[in-house]
């Protein structure tokens, strides 16, 4: 069981802080753009092809003892 906050782009400035505040807490942190990942965001949406796809941070989601299942990490990219 975990909490989601959704966070637009236009929050890019705040979202290392969000994610300070949050911790290690089972909060997921899911934004609308691929670049809030590197910014602190657990999983990024982004457009390709016309397609929705996602980024994620293994290592953030992990920190929050959160579990991505195989068939989920499967469908998107993972943050390298």
């Amino acid at each position: 069981k975990c909490n989601v906050v959704f966070v637009s782009g236009s929050a890019n400035d705040q979202i290392g802080q969000l994610s300070s505040v949050i911790g290690d807490r089972p909060i997921l942190i899911i934004g609308d753009e691929q670049k809030l990942v590197k910014g602190g965001a657990d999983i990024g949406l982004y457009l390709e092809k016309g397609k929705l796809q996602f980024i994620y941070s293994e290592s953030s989601i992990a920190s929050k003892g959160l579990i991505i299942s195989s068939q989920l990490m499967n469908l998107g990219k993972s943050l390298q």
